[in-house]
């Protein structure tokens, strides 16, 4: 073992919609970000919308799964309110 090596588990999602929403970008986002606030260990996430399911699901898997995508897609403020309403937990 190396010192100080980071070790990583792997963690995908495959996933299947139905048509052609305009919103599943957002809803991959959406689940993106809060399962890397949520896992309690460092990990490897991948999300892949199931070949044929979707008329856009390779441009959807590229940008999802590229963190320089999602990075930027976080600094446009208007997503990022969408993003934050949707993984915020409730207060109960």
């Amino acid at each position: 073992m190396v010192s100080g090596a980071l070790h990583y588990k792997a963690v995908g999602i495959r996933g299947c919609v139905n048509g052609r929403s305009s919103a599943l970008p957002s809803a991959c986002l959406c689940l993106q970000v809060k399962l890397q606030r949520c896992l309690p260990f460092k990990h490897k996430l991948e999300i892949y919308i199931t070949e044929g399911m979707h008329s856009t699901e390779e441009d959807i898997n590229k940008q999802i799964n590229d963190k320089e995508r999602v990075a930027a897609a976080m600094e446009n403020p208007n997503l990022r309110e969408i993003v934050e309403q949707c993984v915020t937990e409730p207060d109960d």
